[in-house]
């Protein structure tokens, strides 16, 4: 019940212009993590591409530089299964994916 209401809750943030500063903010009590513990929590959630992207964005803006390159590498490794697959983005979600590339690339 509870990864279903994380799920609904993730969706609802899609459709959000601001997702990333409220899933940032969040994110402040996280005090380390790396990509692996990262996709080991997407798979206990069962999150989908999309709300994996939404938190590698998060995690990218993160105050902790060691977090956000952590979200950043994660990110990238989800960027490239994305493409690989047919998933349609929300368009908040699009949007700020297509500045992080800007951004880092």
């Amino acid at each position: 019940a509870r990864i279903l209401l994380l799920t609904q809750q993730l969706n609802q943030l899609s459709s959000r212009s601001n997702f990333i500063s409220l899933l940032s903010s969040a994110m402040d009590a996280v005090e380390s993590v790396n990509v692996e513990s990262l996709s080991q929590i997407s798979k206990t959630l069962k999150l989908t591409i999309v709300h994996e992207l939404m938190l590698g964005l998060s995690l990218s803006h993160h105050v902790n530089q060691d977090i956000q390159q952590e979200g950043i590498k994660y990110l990238r490794s989800k960027i490239s299964e994305l493409c690989s697959g047919k998933e349609k983005l929300p368009e908040n979600v699009f949007r700020c994916l297509f500045q992080f590339v800007i951004l880092y690339d």
